[in-house]
C-alpha cells in the first residue's frame, strides 16, 4: 500500500487500513460513521490504526488526538495536518 502517501493519500488506502485495525467490512466504512459506536474503536483498535497510518503514509500523528477523532472525516483531517510536516497534537 505504500503506493500512497499523505499528502493526498488515497481514500480507498485510509479506509482499507481503517477497515483492518478495526476488523471490519471496508464497504461499511462511512465518512460520518461514529467511531465510538464501534465495539473495536477502543485502545488497541486506535493503535493499530496508528501504526498503519503512520506506516504507510510516512507521517506522525499523537495518539490521543487520534483516539478522540468522532468521525472518519476527523481523522482524514487529522491526517492532512499531520502531512503538512506539523505536529498533530499542537
Amino acid at each position: 500500500m505504500n503506493e500512497q502517501s499523505a499528502p493526498g493519500a488515497g481514500y480507498d488506502t485510509i479506509n482499507l487500513l481503517l477497515a483492518d485495525a478495526l476488523n471490519i467490512d471496508a464497504q461499511d466504512v462511512r465518512e460520518d460513521m461514529k467511531l465510538q459506536e464501534l465495539p473495536t474503536w477502543d485502545s488497541l483498535g486506535c493503535l493499530s490504526l496508528l501504526t498503519g497510518l503512520e506506516s504507510e503514509l510516512d507521517i506522525k500523528i499523537d495518539p490521543v488526538t487520534l483516539f478522540a477523532a468522532e468521525s472518519l472525516s476527523q481523522i482524514r483531517s487529522l491526517i492532512n495536518y499531520a502531512s503538512t510536516g506539523r505536529s498533530s497534537s499542537a
